[in-house]
């Protein structure tokens, strides 16, 4: 027995009633609720599907709603619609979705949400009597033939291209209620017989089943998984190996459905939803109290329930389970712990309880100020120890303590540490506290002393001696610390997981996968396995050694009802998470499936605009010179976490690195001639890019004048003229002319603007070289005159004509002036004027300006 100091009062747990009292348990998947408030045609919804581009589509008394995670868009009978009350969708191989409504006719739309309607609707409507209307429940179309079953009516039909009805025939005279299940195309057509009723159409391939016990057939609808049928007659059928069995519940059944391989979904009026394995055991239970009419799992397997009056319900997860509890008034969860098959739950207001997976227990109710109350089980105890405001629970007995406890070890000798303000508790065979100056937040013994998890980083308590460590990682705030055969792990505010023992130290951060560099608790759960607890989800980290290690994770994009972890329990094949909004429980093979899935986020191009104006993928590949501004507009496809996907694109060709943004759109402007691919990949928050990319090639074609075939014959051209002009010189020894003939050639072929580039004051300038009147040279520097003023830049005379792009149009005139040529407007042999000024022509330059042409 661990002896307290005489001054401590003992309190027994007697006089805590409320030990033994109960409270309510809510268990639930944390869920988005969708209505008309948020696009949604109706409350009223009776079917959901998704399509081959990943938006769901919903059925509505109201006409039927296309969700893409951001937006619904809605289609009534203005849009081609038959009925604005659509009951059901029968999805089909070829990506196209037939449905049909109340007015029980056939209408259907593909990828492009192109409506039409079915062309002999006419005769489904003979199936129509005077009392009772048979409603559509199943539909294949296959090799041009439409197979069609009603729900209440035997068997199926069979209506052909040119709308005629074909393949059936009368039933045999037998009596009794029968199962009939067909499998055609993997479509199952599964219907009830009554042999004493009137004939009705039936397929003459028929199996029967064995009789089932009623006298009477109502309308009902039918699932089938392998040999296993489910179906409605007033109450819920399940049928297994020649064996019917009537499911137990009270409840209405509405309608029934597959949910996956090995599971059966029902839906009831008022009741929820409910999912059952093949035996007929009840598995989960949803939004008690709704009327559900289907559940629906997506491309990330997140759960979609439609209502009646009640809209859509998401669930991200619905394996994720979140536990609240009534009658504590905060779920805020600040520590857990285990002891066999029941988890011990601390909660941020005083709060201590208890669930054993049936019944939900008050272990100690709080008085006066409360403070968070921390539970840990130790095995030298079999017990759970448990704080409370300045006190400790132990041996069914409450301690009170000097300072208040901030936490309990979870070392595993005969051994109790208590972490708290100003200090630390040790309680063995006797109680000693250790007075410091600052508060632990938690602690773990090493071979000499203790390692304290401090606001001020991580310290070393040894016999008496605190000592501060100099190593960076160190210096970060400590919230927790564990150890495992000698390797201790620190939760950091700022460095993440802090990993060290006494030959290395490193730390796992945001950099190497982590969620968060913000961490508050961390728990090993064996050699290879640590959970880390953050502000933005839960890690599991698995360890090989220093350099190899996996981390995957989970948040609230899976379905958690809050990011911000504040404890972790492993439990057998349970994972028991702690959060500031309630208690959460996932299954351990939740962390494989994640890692084995592939997301596809259903990356598509919504719309593409070339100067402005939309065109098409197969347009870019045909775009001319000017067509140099393309916007594009693309969209990913995640319900979980919509708009937090990260996109990343790059025109290979033109650019080297990615472009990554969170929006939809790229824009690129004055792109130059030539061909490029553009690439487009999406990645979750925390995932790797995707492996399924875009890829389309864009092609835009030079000017005629840049064109291969044109510049071969410009080539050809001047190397003609350039013959002309060399033989006419050699003829006429005046290369002046070929200059002039020269120059009047390539102002021909490049009207386009030259441009001379200068600094002036600091400043740089570009010149059109076409307003240039003359240059006027003065000592190491030129007067540039021109139409918009002079310019006096330090340069040359004699560099002036090697920098002009178009050289042929200036000409020396005198070693300090250099006029333009086509700027000239009198000229003889002792001046010329440019702009109304005289400038001098030097000896020299004579006879070159006697054959310019201006």
């Amino acid at each position: 027995m661990i002896k307290f100091h005489s001054t401590y009062l003992k309190v027994s747990f007697i006089i805590f009633f409320f030990l033994c009292s109960f409270t309510s348990l809510g268990q639930i998947s944390h869920s988005i609720n969708y209505t008309p408030k948020d696009g949604l045609n109706s409350s009223q919804v009776y079917d959901i599907t998704q399509d081959e581009k990943g938006h769901l589509w919903f059925a509505t008394d109201r006409g039927i709603s296309k969700f893409n995670g951001y937006e619904f868009k809605s289609f009534t009978t203005l849009d081609g619609l038959t009925d604005n009350t659509v009951f059901y969708f029968f999805h089909q191989k070829d990506g196209t979705i037939w449905c049909t409504g109340l007015d029980n006719e056939l209408f259907f739309f593909d990828t492009n949400n192109s409506f039409k309607p079915y062309p002999f609707n006419h005769i489904i409507q003979k199936f129509r009597e005077t009392k009772l209307t048979y409603i559509i429940s199943e539909i294949l179309f296959n090799d041009e033939k439409l197979y069609i079953s009603f729900t209440g009516l035997r068997g199926y039909i069979i209506i052909n291209q040119e709308g005629i009805l074909t393949d059936y025939t009368n039933v045999a005279k037998e009596e009794g209620i029968k199962i009939v299940n067909e499998c055609i195309d993997s479509i199952n057509f599964t219907y009830i017989l009554n042999l004493s009723q009137s004939k009705k159409p039936i397929f003459k391939k028929s199996i029967y089943s064995e009789m089932i016990p009623s006298s009477t057939v109502s309308l009902f609808e039918t699932a089938t998984i392998n040999q296993t049928t489910l179906f409605i007659n007033n109450a819920v059928y399940l049928v297994k190996n020649n064996k019917t069995t009537i499911i137990n519940d009270t409840k209405n059944p509405i309608n029934v459905g597959v949910y996956d391989k090995s599971h059966f979904w029902v839906g009831y009026r008022h009741g929820g939803g409910a999912i059952y394995d093949l035996t007929g055991k009840k598995i989960r239970h949803f939004l008690e109290g709704k009327s559900v009419t289907k559940l629906f799992l997506d491309h990330e397997k997140g759960l979609w329930i439609s209502t009646l009056g009640s809209g859509v319900f998401y669930f991200k997860d619905p394996t994720i389970i979140v536990y609240l509890f009534d009658k504590i008034k905060s779920n805020l969860v600040h520590s857990l712990t285990s002891n066999r098959d029941t988890i011990y739950i601390g909660y941020y207001n005083g709060y201590v309880t208890k669930w054993n997976g049936k019944k939900h227990s008050i272990v100690y109710s709080p008085s006066g100020i409360p403070s968070p109350a921390i539970v840990q089980y130790y095995e030298h105890l079999k017990d759970v120890v448990f704080t409370y405001n300045q006190g400790l629970s132990l041996d069914n007995e409450m301690h009170p303590l000097k300072r208040l406890p901030l936490s309990l070890s979870d070392n595993l000798d005969q051994e109790i540490i208590i972490g708290q303000f100003f200090g630390f508790s040790t309680i063995k065979e006797q109680v000693s506290h250790i007075p410091l100056n600052f508060r632990i937040n938690d602690i773990s013994k090493n071979p000499l002393g203790y390692y304290l998890a401090t606001n001020q980083g991580l310290m070393d308590y040894r016999n008496g001696v605190l000592k501060e460590y100099e190593t960076p990682l160190f210096k970060h705030r400590m919230e927790d610390i564990d150890q495992n055969k000698g390797t201790y792990y620190a939760a950091s505010l700022g460095a993440g997981l802090v990993v060290f023992d006494k030959d290395t130290i490193y730390n796992i951060d945001e950099n190497d996968g982590l969620y968060s560099n913000l961490t508050s608790e961390v728990v090993v759960e064996n050699d290879s396995t640590l959970w880390v607890c953050g502000i933005k989800g839960l890690n599991r980290i698995l360890l090989k050694d220093r350099f190899n290690y996996s981390i995957s994770g989970v948040s609230t994009f899976d379905g958690l009802i809050n990011n911000e972890i504040t404890d972790v329990e492993i439990k057998s094949d349970t994972i028991w998470v702690g959060t500031k909004e309630g208690l959460c429980a996932i299954s351990k093979d939740f962390f494989e499936k994640k890692e084995k899935s592939q997301s596809n986020f259903y990356l598509s191009i919504k719309n593409i605009k070339v100067n402005d104006k939309e065109t098409t993928i197969k347009e870019l590949k045909h775009l001319d010179y000017t067509q140099n501004r393309i916007e594009i507009l693309f969209q990913g496809i995640s319900f979980k976490q919509n708009k937090n996907l990260h996109y990343r694109y790059k025109l290979e060709g033109l650019e080297q690195n990615w472009n990554i943004t969170k929006t939809t759109n790229a824009v690129y402007t004055s792109i130059i001639p030539g061909n490029y691919t553009l690439i487009l990949q999406v990645k979750g928050m925390y995932g790797d890019w995707n492996a399924n990319e875009l890829r389309f090639p864009i092609r835009i074609y030079p000017p005629y004048y840049k064109a291969w075939w044109f510049i071969v014959l410009i080539t050809l051209f001047v190397i003609l003229l350039l013959y002309g002009f060399f033989k006419y010189r050699i003829l006429s020894y005046n290369k002046d002319i070929i200059r002039e003939m020269l120059r009047y050639a390539l102002k021909q072929l490049k009207p386009n603007k030259n441009y001379l580039v200068f600094k002036e004051k600091g400043r740089e300038i570009k010149m059109d070289t076409s307003n240039i009147y003359y240059v006027k040279a003065a000592g190491n520097y030129l007067e540039l005159y021109t139409i918009k003023g002079k310019f006096t830049i330090r340069e040359k005379i004699s560099n002036f004509i090697k920098q002009v792009p178009d050289a042929l149009e200036f000409l020396q005139v005198h070693r300090s002036y250099i006029i333009r040529i086509d700027r000239i407007s009198e000229k003889n042999k002792q001046h010329i004027v440019v702009n109304n000024t005289e400038i001098p022509v030097g000896n020299s330059y004579k006879d070159a300006l006697n054959n310019i042409l201006f």
